[in-house]
């Protein structure tokens, strides 16, 4: 009953500490997103988007000039104050948010897979192979 117990205890904590980071980029989407839909309707009314796309026009504009500003952020990443920002943002998430570091380290390992993965395709010298099967001369 124990070892069941510890089981569960320990699959609902990894769950918990792999939802808070994403808890937190949920809500900062929705604040985000909140903060842009004003913007969005202003946006609807003043190029007259409302008889084109109808009642989804806000949810669209909103959606545009999220995507604009993704990019934008995007752009100022190519400057050295900005990754001084950027640093300085991870840093403190790191401190603040638990479980950020295993959520950084799963998305880069994604995003720059090592070449241990692939095939190679060159038969292995005898460095390569493991000891009992290494040819002795």
């Amino acid at each position: 009953m124990r070892k069941i117990w510890v089981h569960i205890r320990s699959r609902v904590l990894a769950g918990i500490f792999f939802f808070i980071p994403l808890f937190f980029i949920i809500y900062i989407l929705q604040r985000v997103w909140d903060k842009l839909t004003g913007f969005g309707s202003n946006l609807v009314k003043w190029f007259g988007l409302k008889p084109i796309f109808g009642h989804s026009s806000v949810a669209i504009a909103t959606t545009f000039i999220l995507i604009c500003l993704f990019y934008i952020f995007g752009w100022l990443v190519k400057f050295k104050i900005m990754n001084r920002f950027i640093g300085w943002m991870e840093g403190a998430l790191l401190h603040y948010i638990p479980g950020y570091s295993t959520f950084k380290l799963a998305i880069q390992e994604k995003m720059n897979p090592k070449e241990e993965n692939y095939v190679s395709w060159h038969w292995p010298d005898k460095t390569e192979l493991p000891e009992d099967t290494a040819h002795k001369t």
